[in-house]
């Protein structure tokens, strides 16, 4: 991995970032995924993702149960977004795949970093925001247990709210005594 200049940033602040550890986030279904993609099945490769990327849950769902509970559940305009955003959805696991077990490399980050998640599950993927935490020098996590994975979408507010307050905690002041943060 190429690590970048995080001497750049004084702060960052990540909501439930794609850091896999020790296969934390599956990769399996993304061969499949990505021959629906090109087979213009796009809503099929979205079932793949969902079942693949939520095994214990959605993947114990019988694929024709799960089709018909998707178009009733979620939204026209939401969904055909999801469909929409699949081949970067493939490409983004696809590199978490690639990076899993490279969690020693965050031991460079110099940044003040803000690791934020929804609502606590018990499995690897959390194991895997723990472990990122650890590692990191300067990180401090913080829960919303309410919020869900898309929270940053649907509802912003209180995460807004979270990062302004951490990065005017992690502001670098300069010479004139104004801000110089960068993130």
């Amino acid at each position: 991995m190429t690590v970048p200049n995080w001497s750049t940033f004084d702060a960052i602040a990540v909501y439930e970032p794609g850091i896999s550890v020790n296969g934390s986030i599956p990769v399996d279904w993304i061969d499949r995924a990505r021959r629906e993609v090109s087979a213009g099945a796009d809503f099929e490769a979205f079932i793949s993702f969902l079942c693949g990327v939520n095994p214990v849950l959605t993947g114990r769902v019988p694929r024709p149960l799960l089709r018909v509970m998707l178009r009733r559940r979620i939204p026209r305009a939401e969904l055909q977004q999801n469909l929409t955003l699949m081949p970067q959805a493939l490409n983004e696991y696809t590199e978490s795949g690639r990076l899993d077990d490279q969690l020693a490399d965050y031991r460079e980050v110099t940044a003040a970093i803000l690791i934020m998640h929804g609502k606590e599950r018990v499995g690897r993927r959390d194991v895997a925001l723990v472990r990122l935490g650890e590692t990191i020098p300067h990180s401090e996590t913080l829960a919303f247990p309410e919020l869900d994975h898309v929270a940053p979408e649907k509802r912003p507010g209180q995460i807004a709210d979270a990062v302004l307050q951490f990065f005017a905690a992690h502001a670098q002041l300069g010479t004139d005594g104004r801000s110089q943060t960068r993130a």
